[in-house]
């Protein structure tokens, strides 16, 4: 699932998703508004399809590829919502942060 390559001057890690991978995520926060009161617990996602994910460390680029082959930004490819809310359930309020994403092509 992970490949460094070096080339050049450049490191380039490329990142092989098969479905059904399982993907450890975990949430930062940072700055003078808000931080976690305990350590944020890692959640972990799975991949619903096969695709790929390249960062060029220098040039900061990362595309995405559902072949392998052919690679793209990634609003090129995915389309889709972010949001973030506040949500009562029992009288209690917590935070919602949700992510909804679709393939454009």
């Amino acid at each position: 699932m992970f490949l460094p390559l070096l080339l050049g001057a450049a490191l380039i890690t490329t990142l092989h998703f098969e479905e059904g991978d399982v993907v450890p995520f975990k949430l930062e926060l940072s700055g003078e508004l808000i931080d976690f009161a305990d350590e944020p617990p890692t959640l972990n996602v799975v991949a619903l399809t096969k695709f790929s994910v390249t960062f060029d460390h220098e040039g900061e680029d990362i595309l995405f590829s559902l072949d392998g082959e052919n690679w793209k930004p990634f609003d090129t490819i995915f389309g889709g919502n972010l949001s973030a809310a506040v949500v009562m359930e029992e009288d209690s309020p917590f935070g919602l942060i949700s992510l909804e994403t679709h393939f454009k092509e």
